[in-house]
């Protein structure tokens, strides 16, 4: 085996032996990421508006009974 040969041989070894770490360093991986933690963000978002509305009837609520205005 020549010299040339033993190169190839490595770099062909050290290619395979990256498996999902090749993968992982992609462009579609990198913005599958960046997709899930705006998702999950965007959820957090939607909880928090749901709370905010809450509160904001039970403050309306809390007023009109204040003002008398059942």
């Amino acid at each position: 085996m020549d010299w040339l040969e033993r190169i190839s041989v490595l770099v062909q070894s050290v290619e395979e032996n990256k498996g999902w770490d090749n993968h992982e360093d992609s462009f579609e991986e990198t913005l599958r990421r960046e997709m899930l933690k705006w998702k999950g963000m965007y959820f957090l978002i939607q909880d928090d508006m749901k709370e905010l509305t809450k509160s904001y009837y039970k403050v309306l609520e809390e007023n009109n009974k204040l003002k008398g205005n059942n």
